[in-house]
C-alpha cells in the first residue's frame, strides 16, 4: 500500500511539473535566453567602445607631440611663430544607424596669438595653400599622420568624408585673378557663413567676392590632399566646403582647417575584439558561433536521462548539457537541424528502436559516407568486471535501507546491468552498418556516485582490497569508433555548478566555441582534459577525462575533426 501511495505521489508531481511547463507563456524560455544574450552583447559593445576610445585618445597624444616636434624642425622660412599652435583632436563617434558603426574623426587646425606685422596665415587676396605657412603645415601634418600613424584606419575602400573650413577677413575683394589651377566651378554646393549656398568661379571673371576666395582656399587644400596623400587615393572620398567671412580685418581671420571622418573605421578591429571577448566569456550558453549548415554527412543522436522513473535522484544540469550540445551541433558544427535527434528520459527499447535504428537506416542510405555523433548524459553502472553500462530512465532495483548508505549487492548490480546497455554493445550496434566514423561522448558516472559527489551506492569496504576487485576488463570496442568519457569509468564526474554544466560538457562546448568548431579531436581532447583536470582540482573535485579508440581508429583518431 505504501509503495502504491509513493508511486502515485511521484506521478502527481510529474504531472504538475508538466502542466506548469506547458502553461508557460509561449516563448518564455527563449525570451529569457535572448534577453541574457542581448545584455551580454551590450556589455561586449561597451567594452569595445571603451577600449577604442582609450586607443583614440592615446593616438591624439602621440600625434600632438609629433606635430610639436615637426613644427620645431621646420626650415626658417616656413617656421610658425612661437605663439602659434597646431591643435589636433581625435574622437570615436557612434553613428546613428542600425549597425551602430564606429566612425573615427581627425580634426586639425591652427591657433595663434596674433602679433601685428607678423603672420603665418594667408596674405590678403591669396588662395593657394602654399602661400600660408600655417595651412602648409596643417597639410603636411595631415599627410604625415594619414600615411603613417593612421594608416590602419585609412584602408582601401573606406568611406572618408573630408570637411574643409576656409575663411577670409573683412577686407573686400574687388578683382583677384584666378589662374584655374583647380578647374572652373559652376554652382558648386558649399556653406557660406553657416548657410548652404552655390558658388561659381572661373578664370574669365576671376574672384570678385570673399565667398569665392574662401572657397578656392578650400579647393587648394583638397587638391593637395588628393595629389599628395597616398592613402586617400584608395579610399572613397567625399568633400564638404565650409566658407566664412569675418566682419573683422586681420591675417588671423584668413585660415583653413581640416576635419576628416572615416566611416566604420575600426570594423576589422571591432570584429576581432568581439570575437576575443566572446571566446573568453565563460558562459558557453550564449553567443554560440554560427557556421553554414553544410555538414550534411553528419548525424547526431543526443540522449539525456536526468529524471529516472524510480530510485535514482535527479541529475542536475544534465538537460542543459544536452540542450546546449544540440545548439552547438546545429549552429557551430553546421549539422542540419533535421539530422539531430534528441531523446530525453528514455528506456532501453527506445534507445535501440528509435535512436540507434534511426542512425542505422541513415548509414544505409548514405552508403557508409555518414558520420555519427552520439552524446549521452545520465547514470551508468559497472558490472563485476568494471565494464560500463548506460542506464535507461526506467532502470530500477529493490533497495533495502536508505539510498546512498548501502553498497550495491551482487544481485542488484546484476539486475541493473541486465536493464542497461553496455557501451561496447552500443558501439557494436552503431557499427553494424558501415559508417565513415562513430564518435561517442559520455558525461556520466558509472561508479555509483552522483554529480555532487554524494554516493548512490557506497563501495563495499570488505571487497575493496581483494584481488578479485582489482581484476577488471578494459573497455574494448572495434571499428571506426572513438569514445570520449568525462572520466575513467571507475572515477567520478562532477557538476560545474557555477556554469550549470558537467565539467566535461562545459569545457567541450568551450573548445567548440573558441574554435568555432574547426578543431581536431586531438586538440579538443588535449585542451578539454587539461582544463577539466585543472578546474576540478582547483575546486577539490579532481576529474580527469578519458578516451578509448576503436581498433581501426587507434592510430588515426588524432587527425579526425568535427567539421
Amino acid at each position: 500500500m505504501a509503495k502504491f501511495i509513493s508511486k502515485n505521489i511521484r506521478t502527481a508531481t510529474l504531472l504538475l511539473a508538466a502542466v506548469a511547463f506547458f502553461f508557460q507563456p509561449v516563448g518564455a524560455q527563449e525570451i529569457v535566453s535572448s534577453s541574457n544574450e542581448t545584455q551580454t552583447n551590450i556589455k561586449y559593445r561597451r567594452t569595445v567602445v571603451k577600449n577604442l576610445q582609450q586607443e583614440v585618445a592615446r593616438r591624439q597624444t602621440v600625434m600632438q607631440q609629433k606635430a610639436k616636434d615637426m613644427l620645431l624642425s621646420l626650415p626658417n622660412n616656413e617656421k610658425l611663430y612661437d605663439e602659434g599652435d597646431v591643435a589636433i583632436q581625435t574622437s570615436l563617434v557612434e553613428a546613428n544607424d542600425k549597425e551602430g558603426q564606429l566612425n573615427f574623426t581627425f580634426d586639425i587646425s591652427y591657433n595663434c596669438k596674433h602679433i601685428d606685422g607678423q603672420t603665418d596665415d594667408y596674405p590678403a587676396g591669396t588662395y593657394n595653400y602654399n602661400e600660408s605657412n600655417s595651412c602648409r603645415a596643417i597639410c603636411a601634418l595631415t599627410k604625415q599622420f594619414v600615411e603613417n600613424d593612421l594608416r590602419d584606419i585609412f584602408t582601401n575602400g573606406k568611406k572618408v568624408n573630408i570637411k574643409i573650413t576656409s575663411t577670409t577677413d573683412a577686407t573686400s575683394v574687388t578683382e583677384v585673378p584666378y589662374k584655374g589651377e583647380y578647374g572652373d566651378f559652376r554652382y558648386c554646393q558649399a556653406y557660406y557663413n553657416d548657410k548652404p549656398t552655390r558658388i561659381s568661379v572661373n578664370t574669365t571673371e576671376g574672384i570678385v567676392n570673399n565667398a569665392q576666395l574662401a572657397f578656392l582656399r578650400g579647393q587648394s587644400v583638397k587638391n593637395y590632399l588628393e595629389t599628395a596623400v597616398d592613402n586617400l587615393r584608395s579610399t572613397q572620398n567625399s568633400y564638404e566646403f565650409y566658407t566664412k567671412s569675418y566682419e573683422m580685418t586681420g591675417s588671423q581671420y584668413r585660415r583653413c582647417s581640416i576635419v576628416i571622418t572615416v566611416a566604420d573605421a575600426f570594423s576589422d578591429k571591432v570584429k576581432s575584439m568581439l570575437t576575443t571577448l566572446e571566446e573568453e566569456d565563460p558562459n558557453v550558453d550564449i553567443n554560440i558561433p554560427v557556421n553554414p549548415s553544410d555538414n550534411t554527412n553528419t548525424f547526431v543522436l543526443i540522449i539525456a536521462n536526468d529524471l529516472y522513473d524510480t530510485l535514482f535522484p535527479y541529475i542536475p544540469y544534465a538537460a542543459n548539457d544536452a540542450n546546449i550540445f544540440r545548439e552547438y551541433c546545429i549552429k557551430t558544427l553546421g549539422v542540419p537541424e533535421r539530422q539531430v535527434k534528441q531523446m530525453q528520459n528514455v528506456n532501453k527499447a527506445k534507445i535501440e528502436t528509435v535512436g540507434v535504428k534511426w542512425l542505422q537506416d541513415l548509414m544505409k542510405v548514405t552508403r557508409g559516407k555518414g558520420k555519427i555523433l552520439v552524446y549521452y548524459t545520465g547514470y551508468g553502472v559497472l558490472d563485476v568486471d568494471n565494464v560500463p553500462y548506460i542506464l535507461p530512465a526506467d532502470a530500477t532495483i529493490p533497495v533495502k535501507g536508505a539510498l546512498g548508505k548501502e553498497p550495491l549487492s551482487k544481485k542488484n548490480r546484476k539486475l541493473l546491468v541486465e536493464q542497461g546497455l553496455s557501451v561496447s554493445e552500443f558501439c557494436t550496434m552503431l557499427t553494424a552498418v558501415q559508417a565513415q566514423s562513430v564518435t561517442m561522448f559520455l558525461d556520466a558516472n558509472f561508479n555509483g556516485v552522483q554529480r555532487d559527489g554524494e554516493y548512490l551506492f557506497p563501495p563495499d569496504e570488505k571487497k575493496c582490497g581483494s584481488k578479485k576487485a582489482k581484476k577488471t576488463k578494459a573497455l574494448r570496442i572495434r571499428g571506426d569508433v572513438v569514445v570520449f568519457c568525462s572520466s575513467d569509468f571507475t572515477a567520478t564526474s562532477y557538476a560545474f555548478k557555477e556554469q550549470e554544466h558537467g565539467f566535461f560538457t562545459y569545457f567541450l562546448l568551450k573548445e567548440l566555441k573558441k574554435s568555432k568548431g574547426n578543431l581536431s579531436y586531438d586538440d579538443m581532447f588535449t585542451n578539454v582534459k587539461e582544463a577539466v583536470s585543472f578546474e576540478s582540482s582547483l575546486q577539490g573535485l579532481q576529474q580527469i577525462p578519458a578516451m578509448t579508440p576503436g581498433g581501426k581508429t587507434k592510430d588515426t583518431w588524432t587527425t579526425m575533426s568535427f567539421r
